[in-house]
């Protein structure tokens, strides 16, 4: 909780100011998913994601979807099929590719 240190002034200390920070971050990661996350930590292309989410939306310097949107899309039996393969592609190459489902 913050204190008033004079007129018309009131400070947080930074410990409260980094909880803030994190819990306006958390908020923000539990609603959505960008497109760099996707790429990187589920192994999506443009295509999939275009096929799939279409256009993202920007916030800021983000492109952006609803994780929501993405957790159906991923449900989908002709994602899981396209992910199958790709998968497979990606093993072929990398022989020390860990699978996301094992992480």
């Amino acid at each position: 909780m913050g204190q008033w240190i004079g007129k018309g002034k009131f400070v947080f200390s930074h410990e409260e100011k980094t909880r803030y920070k994190q819990y306006n971050s958390d908020k923000w990661h539990s609603r959505w998913i960008t497109v760099f996350r996707l790429k990187k930590e589920r192994l999506w292309t443009d295509k999939i994601i275009k096929d799939f989410l279409g256009k993202p939306i920007t916030q800021g310097k983000y492109k952006v979807f609803k994780k929501e949107d993405v957790k159906q899309a991923e449900k989908k039996k002709k994602f899981k099929d396209i992910m199958v393969k790709r998968i497979e592609k990606i093993k072929l190459k990398d022989e020390y590719f860990i699978s996301p489902e094992k992480l």
